[in-house]
């Protein structure tokens, strides 16, 4: 308290000097002091003017570009701090007190990651021991898509500090992002330990297990989800799709009611019912489960395609059409829609029409046996 008041004491003696003699010898010196302590009680609006007037009396000073840089830093001024900056590095390229890391996090602000990334370069010469220049050197080179030098330049500031938070929840982002999902689990689960409930590792944790087909340590993951936050709508549907993968569908049935509980417009929440209705062999009653989701999301393929299976299954072939087309035209590629598509054809006797499909869905995925191969086979169809 003592030094703020010391601080607030100097401030008024030395603008009492500036009134009194303008044309104080040195006075460039006294600006940036004013300034300086201006800083230090964190005014920075009002330590703007006197590093400016001591600019215009000393214009090449490399520190006070330096610390107008950083009050403008402080006041999201991003333009500006870069202009100073890059005028302070221009004055004094070696400065001992580099300004090339506050430099680096204004140009990204400002989207300019090119040239962010070099800054944090030339800024990590100065500061090799610095895991935050790494951490935002690899955020610039996730920006530029150079993933292997961001996934690099994270493990250098784990190197540095293992218990970032936000460098590890980086790293297993990163890994995901180029396929190394193993390597993503282990960054998660490392983050895990750090935050043990962080929401979006464990989200993200369930993921990477369902990319890799590990359905039953995706719904352990999931059901960590829901402990943290049990009136989510979204982990309880997560946790219904991962019953569903593993076959549990009266489980999966039960947790998309809950779902459907905590949110009746949420429609994965219909989808996921539907599918599990399907899974019990009841047609009939996933199919209003599929249109009530299409209602709250009209564009929902997954629910296109199911709501056509399950019209199909039923012997309604005719309500099939509208939306495998639909899915169709949402999703050209959608194997699943073509191969609706080709058993509807079948089904209605066109032949033609279905071995066009079918070649459709060779082109597309080769090996795919679904309901149009089966019907193929059952009707000793050759394809010619």
């Amino acid at each position: 308290m003592a030094e703020v008041q010391q601080t607030r004491e100097a401030i008024e003696e030395v603008r009492r000097a500036l009134r009194i003699n303008p044309k104080l010898k040195d006075r460039a010196t006294f600006e940036s002091h004013l300034g300086k302590w201006l800083t230090n009680l964190g005014r920075w609006e009002d330590a703007i003017e006197p590093l400016q007037n001591s600019i215009k009396l000393k214009p090449k000073d490399p520190g006070v570009h330096h610390l107008l840089g950083n009050v403008y830093a402080q006041l999201e001024r991003h333009e500006d701090v870069v202009n100073e900056l890059q005028e302070s590095i221009r004055l004094y390229p070696e400065g001992p007190d580099s300004p090339y890391e506050m430099l680096g996090v204004s140009l990204a602000r400002l989207g300019r990651f090119n040239e962010a990334a070099r800054a944090y370069e030339r800024g990590i010469q100065f500061r090799q021991n610095d895991p935050v220049t790494h951490y935002n050197l690899g955020v610039a080179y996730g920006e530029l898509g150079r993933h292997d030098e961001e996934i690099s330049e994270y493990k250098k500031a784990l190197e540095l500090d293992p218990d970032d938070f936000k460098a590890n929840l980086n790293l297993a982002i990163a890994y995901s992002g180029s396929g190394q999902h193993d390597a993503s689990i282990e960054a998660w689960r490392r983050t895990i330990k750090l935050e043990p409930d962080s929401l979006p590792a464990y989200t993200s944790l369930s993921l990477e297990y369902e990319r890799l087909g590990r359905f039953q340590e995706a719904l352990g993951a999931a059901q960590e989800v829901a402990r943290i936050d049990p009136n989510s709508p979204i982990s309880q549907g997560n946790i219904a799709s991962f019953l569903n993968r593993l076959g549990d569908f009266n489980g999966a049935l039960e947790k998309a009611r809950i779902a459907m509980r905590l949110d009746p417009d949420y429609p994965d929440a219909h989808c996921i019912a539907g599918f599990a209705l399907q899974g019990l062999g009841d047609h009939k009653a996933a199919i209003p489960e599929y249109l009530t989701a299409l209602k709250f999301k009209p564009d929902y393929l997954e629910a296109l395609v199911n709501l056509a299976g399950a019209y199909f299954e039923s012997g309604k072939i005719q309500e099939a059409v509208a939306p495998i087309r639909r899915a169709i035209e949402l999703k050209p590629d959608c194997v699943e829609a073509h191969d609706l598509l080709g058993a509807v054809c079948l089904k209605n006797g066109n032949r033609e029409d279905a071995l066009a499909q079918l070649r459709i869905v060779k082109s597309l995925r080769a090996g795919f046996e679904g309901e149009l191969s089966k019907l193929l086979s059952t009707d000793r169809l050759d394809e010619k």
